[in-house]
């Protein structure tokens, strides 16, 4: 049996709503790791809507999130790491799994091709991580906007949830808007990052 996706030698047998389809190793890996970024996607805009409406009402409603769970180290032999670099200094002060998933969707990006966005969201990260101007609190929340629209990149661009992504990156436009270090950097790829979804801000 081949593989329904490159006709390389399937090993794994899938039932999808378009029917059955067969995978090599390669492909199955590569299928494994869409479906982990979908998850984490979704588990992370569930858990910031329940914060803001935490926020809106005032008060702690001890709203239950969804656990995310690291993304799996993944690798074939087409892939090319561009991984994100942080500084040791910062590394105990922002979020690791979001870090990770940082790094997760520039490789992605870059290896499917989309080189321009993946330089986005790396220099982005880059340059939050290492900005001393901002506090801890605020750089995890400025990177927990950046992966959920990274993330969302990493989908078939007419499956994108365009308007969903709209008030994300207003959001990222006015927090760098404040900040005299970062503003000519959001500038400069902003519109990479807002022609993914195609957003005019």
């Amino acid at each position: 049996m081949k593989c329904t996706n490159c006709g390389n030698n399937a090993v794994y047998k899938i039932q999808s709503p378009e029917g059955t389809i067969y995978l090599c190793i390669d492909c199955n890996l590569k299928h494994e790791q869409a479906q982990s970024l979908e998850f984490e996607r979704n588990a992370r805009l569930l858990n910031k809507l329940a914060g803001d409406f935490e926020m809106a009402v005032g008060l702690p409603l001890g709203i239950p999130r969804i656990p995310i769970p690291p993304p799996p180290a993944i690798h074939t032999r087409d892939l090319k790491l561009n991984s994100i670099k942080i500084d040791r200094s910062n590394i105990g002060v922002l979020n690791t799994g979001t870090i990770k998933t940082l790094r997760h969707v520039v490789t992605t990006l870059n290896n499917s091709g989309d080189k321009d966005a993946a330089a986005a969201i790396k220099a982005l990260t880059e340059a939050v991580a290492a900005e001393q101007k901002i506090q801890a609190e605020e750089k995890n929340k400025i990177l927990d906007i950046l992966s959920l629209l990274a993330s969302e990149a990493t989908v078939p661009k007419e499956a994108r949830r365009k308007a969903g992504m709209r008030p994300l990156m207003i959001e990222l436009m006015t927090i760098f808007g404040g900040i005299p270090g970062l503003l000519q950097l959001w500038q400069q790829y902003s519109p990479v990052i807002a022609g993914l979804f195609d957003i005019k801000l």
